[in-house]
């Protein structure tokens, strides 16, 4: 499969989950009080969120996602390819998955190691997420992950910070018939990192 032909699959983020800081409306506003800040109630910790497996529709794969996750109708790529985007707030935090299900399954080449052709695919593509979401460092693709239900399928991570300068960590999952990149987003590390490894590694190749 075309990589170019791929890469317009892309992920743009919601407006209402990127949206820019209010500015101060006033001199007021913009100096407010210390006293007034420093009497605000503390940030309560997020709670736990609670997982169920649920199926993309149409797919024919699935993945263990919070409550209030649901995805948009599929569009279609330029060879034909279905994209699927999902995402859902828990509390600060956002959890999302881009779903691809490839029009043509993906064969190696004969240079080509068993896998390295899909993991290469993969890396491109989360690069390219990269530009749309406007990630201003990363830390570098952790290789090597294999799936616990798929052993043809390739896994990579990755660890991200927009210029807002939250948050991400990324993982991407990727056989000979689909892609999918799980995220997840906020102000800072997610605090329960049970939850986050479940979400990232709950992508099912079939449902």
């Amino acid at each position: 499969m075309s990589l170019v032909l791929l890469l317009p699959l892309l992920l743009t983020p919601p407006a209402s989950a990127k949206a820019p800081k209010r500015a101060a409306s006033s001199a007021s506003e913009a100096h407010a009080e210390p006293a007034a800040e420093a009497a605000a109630e503390p940030v309560a910790a997020p709670a736990v969120p609670r997982f169920a497996r649920m199926e993309v529709p149409g797919c024919g794969c699935a993945l263990y996602a919070p409550s209030g996750l649901a995805f948009d109708p599929p569009t279609k790529s330029e060879d034909g390819s279905d994209v699927w985007t999902g995402e859902a707030a828990v509390d600060r935090w956002h959890f999302g998955a881009v779903v691809v299900k490839f029009a043509v399954p993906m064969q190696a080449s004969t240079e080509a190691a068993p896998g390295d052709d899909m993991e290469a695919l993969l890396i491109s593509y989360m690069d390219f997420l990269k530009t749309q979401l406007s990630i201003t460092s990363a830390a570098g693709v952790g290789r090597g992950h294999t799936h616990a239900e798929n052993p043809s399928a390739r896994g990579v991570i990755d660890y991200w910070e927009d210029k807002d300068g939250d948050h991400w960590a990324v993982k991407g999952w990727v056989d000979a018939d689909r892609l999918a990149v799980m995220f997840v987003y906020g102000p800072g590390d997610y605090p329960y990192l049970t939850a986050q490894q479940l979400y990232l590694d709950g992508f099912r190749f079939q449902p």
